[in-house]
């Protein structure tokens, strides 16, 4: 969760500079950040039953995966429209991922240990949305804002192939 949320501090600040960038209309940039929100907010609900369904991984990494296109492609996008659909795209994937990951914490947690994994999973999120704007910020002033969305694009789908591999999907409990 860190990382998608590393991601999702680097779209609240530069996707807004971006717009600004590419001759958007102030106006224009509150509604591509809500959307994204409302995007986000309106499919936690079907992703957390899909999640409970398919098991935590696919949506974790699906999400990670699907969050770094829409990435990616955001700096390739000059029009408007464009511009929106990939909001919704990244809001999509926020959506995959955090539906899943807070079970997925409590599944791998000892049984009355439910409140420090709860706990630690919201500081490691907290992190990596604190550090989003910092990363991004500093890849964007040093090599552009491609090379800045890109950038953690790639580190999306790092996660989401180290994710597949080190993390076992766990055991269903018992009824």
């Amino acid at each position: 969760e860190a990382v998608q949320y590393l991601a999702y501090g680097c779209v609240e600040v530069y996707l807004p500079l971006y717009a600004l960038q590419i001759g958007l209309a102030p106006w224009q940039i509150g509604p591509l950040l809500t959307t994204q929100v409302a995007i986000t907010a309106a499919a936690k609900p079907l992703m957390g039953r899909l999640s409970d369904r398919w098991g935590r991984r696919p949506p974790i990494a699906g999400g990670l995966v699907l969050g770094a296109l829409a990435l990616a492609a955001m700096p390739q996008a000059r029009i408007y429209p464009l511009l929106m659909a990939l909001a919704a795209l990244f809001g999509l994937g926020v959506a995959m991922v955090t539906s899943s990951t807070s079970p997925l914490a409590s599944e791998l947690c000892q049984t009355r240990a439910y409140g420090s994994a709860m706990g630690v999973l919201s500081s490691v999120k907290d992190v990596g949305h604190a550090s989003g704007p910092v990363v991004a910020g500093l890849l964007a002033a040093a090599f552009g804002y491609s090379f800045a969305f890109a950038a953690v694009a790639a580190v999306l789908v790092a996660a989401a192939i180290g994710f597949l591999l080190s993390v076992a999907e766990p055991r269903p409990a018992e009824p």
